[in-house]
């Protein structure tokens, strides 16, 4: 039996390459990259309690800042939140989207169109490096607004 040689291995990874496998250097490099990874989600679990009631939200028609530290890890990139809510009023609405951003196209949103109706709704929203995204809400239209963090992506 003959040293065994790195004829057949290759430490690039080559994209069709079928000749060659990889070797356990470039599989060491790769596991500890986090960049060269997809995005995983991470379930929270069962919580036994609502993690924002509806005084928890500033209901005024205007951006507000809503801190998720306290829940979510640092390094999350995108959070799914499970809303339960019932308006006072037609077009009750909250809106979700990443601190940051100025436009109201990439957001989230949940909207009671019936006066008197519940709704549900689970909602992604992206998370910049500090963990606060931005609601809005209009004026006093939420009688019940929860909402629980169901996980993330990390």
């Amino acid at each position: 039996m003959g040293e065994i040689g790195t004829k057949g291995l290759d430490d690039t990874p080559v994209n069709g390459q079928t000749k060659k496998g990889i070797t356990s250097n470039w599989a060491y490099d790769h596991a500890a990259n986090k960049d060269a990874h997809h995005a995983v989600f991470v379930d929270r679990g069962d919580p036994s309690a609502y993690d924002f009631g509806v005084g928890s939200f500033t209901q005024n028609s205007q951006w507000n800042e809503l801190d998720l530290h306290a829940i979510v890890p640092s390094g999350a990139i995108a959070v799914l939140l499970f809303i339960d809510g019932y308006g006072g009023s037609p077009t009750a609405y909250a809106r979700f989207r990443k601190k940051g951003n100025a436009n109201e196209i990439n957001m989230s949103q949940v909207t009671q169109q019936v006066t008197a109706t519940g709704v549900t709704a689970d909602l992604i929203v992206p998370l910049p490096s500090d963990r606060i995204i931005e609601y809005k809400m209009y004026d006093n239209r939420w009688n019940a607004f929860n909402m629980a963090v169901k996980g993330w992506w990390i």
